[in-house]
């Protein structure tokens, strides 16, 4: 639990010391945008800010995925912990929509979905997700 700790805390120093131009330039929730998408958009002043957000976020999902509990604990019993998944990877997704053409962070979704995949119930948030990996794979392929 102590190397957890460590680590949790470590992210967290990081998303708290950062330069400030690492924050976004503007921010809106879910479904604002033309698109209609339920993911909310994230605008940068440059590509290694998108990055570093979504790698902060998948950072968060990691820690929350792997915290160590006692082994007879149940997943169902940390509906919480699915609520704070979702929470990073709607981050993750609304940055990348944001920003299309940075390659780099879009391979961060594209593999933090195995861990997060199977949690997005909400129809609409999951035909926005399809679309957004089909636009990766069109623009990118």
């Amino acid at each position: 639990m102590a190397r957890w700790q460590d680590l949790s805390s470590a992210v967290e120093g990081w998303a708290n010391g950062r330069p400030r131009s690492f924050d976004p330039i503007w921010q809106g929730p879910g479904g604002s945008d033309s698109s209609g998408s339920p993911f909310p958009e994230y605008y940068f002043a440059a590509d290694w800010h998108v990055v570093a957000f979504g790698y902060y976020h998948l950072a968060c999902m990691l820690l929350i995925l792997y915290k160590p509990t006692p082994r007879f604990a149940i997943w169902t019993a940390h509906s919480g912990h699915q609520a704070q998944i979702l929470e990073h990877a709607r981050a993750m997704c609304g940055s990348c929509q944001s920003e299309p053409s940075n390659v780099p962070a879009e391979i961060a979704l594209c593999h933090s979905v195995f861990l997060w995949g199977a949690l997005l119930d909400d129809v609409c948030e999951r035909r926005s997700l399809v679309r957004l990996l089909q636009q990766l794979e069109s623009y990118h392929a």
